[in-house]
């Protein structure tokens, strides 16, 4: 176990103590700072030796590896074709799928102009009838 002695009284004492058992002055620094929520944290010391090394170490084998990584996938050409075949009938079928979707809209909308003509003669044919009947019921009340 190391000791050291108290600046103050000269007490040899435990290297670990911070405060002095003897005169109980506060021989090193503590290592704990009030942050601003009022909670105690403890302040990290690093090791600079430490840091450097890996810094020194890293870096390199970081930048290593970003310029030695491949920049393209090679593939094989029949592969190639084959991607670009199956894209090219990938948009057919999404040309085609639209080309069914202007379609069906246009004949709805030429179903609902013929269902509407038809309504709008049924209308005048119930209309017509009813003003017939009126006639024939004035022709048999004056009869």
């Amino acid at each position: 176990m190391e000791h050291k002695y108290c600046k103050y009284c000269g007490e040899l004492i435990d290297s670990s103590c911070i405060i002095c058992p003897k005169c109980g002055k506060q021989i090193e620094e503590l290592n704990v700072i009030n942050n601003q929520s009022g909670m105690m944290t403890k302040k990290i010391e690093y090791n600079i030796v430490l840091d450097i090394f890996l810094l020194l170490f890293l870096t390199p084998i970081g930048l290593i590896y970003i310029l030695m990584r491949p920049k393209e996938k090679l593939i094989p050409i029949e592969e190639y074709n084959a991607m670009l075949q199956a894209q090219q009938e990938s948009e057919k079928i999404r040309q085609a799928q639209e080309e069914l979707r202007k379609s069906e809209k246009l004949a709805r909308k030429e179903r609902d102009e013929h269902m509407s003509n038809i309504y709008e003669k049924i209308a005048i044919a119930i209309v017509i009838g009813c003003m017939l009947l009126f006639i024939i019921g004035m022709c048999y009340a004056t009869a």
